[in-house]
């Protein structure tokens, strides 16, 4: 059997659903180009804020249904709903990460290379990106419980060579 006849018999096993709706999203072209309308009309700050908070509210709904199935209590919680959920939605697969490391209440990754930003670069807008998929992590993290806060002290996204995540637990009295 030849390879594309391999690529059609597993397409035929997944259905619509599965090809058109994956668990995770790649950069989609629409957002760039919504973003470039938007900014003939309203100038680029403003169009990178709309583009910011449609994003936003996207994070906000993903976090509550995530603090919905499965709460967290303790940072132990979180770092089980974190895998989960990288697993789930495969974000350790458009990530390649030099390490991750978990010492006392820090959670701590250093990614080196990802699909978002080299997509956005190449697109020549990566300013867009980061509105649209790098400024919401701070909101994810933050509203999956009032203990928990990111620093980012770097990102690709913004031109650094990696993405520093530091995922902070620290008890509220």
């Amino acid at each position: 059997m030849t390879s594309l006849e391999e690529k059609w018999t597993h397409r035929e096993e997944l259905s619509m659903a599965d090809i058109f709706d994956p668990d995770w999203t790649i950069p989609h072209k629409a957002i760039l180009e919504i973003e470039r309308e938007l900014e003939k009309t309203m100038g680029r700050e403003k169009a990178l804020e709309l583009i910011e908070k449609v994003a936003l509210k996207q994070v906000e709904k993903m976090v509550e249904e995530m603090r919905e199935s499965m709460p967290i209590n303790s940072f132990e919680d979180f770092l089980k709903m974190f895998q989960k959920t990288s697993d789930e939605h495969m974000w350790d697969k458009v990530n390649v990460d030099e390490y991750i490391r978990v010492e006392g209440t820090v959670r701590e990754s250093k990614t080196v290379e990802c699909i978002y930003a080299d997509v956005w670069k190449k697109w020549g807008a990566p300013e867009v990106g980061y509105a649209w998929h790098c400024s919401g992590d701070f909101a994810f993290i933050g509203g999956l419980h009032p203990n928990l806060r990111l620093e980012r002290p770097k990102c690709l996204m913004k031109g650094d060579d990696c993405c520093n995540f530091h995922m902070i637990w620290e008890e509220k009295e």
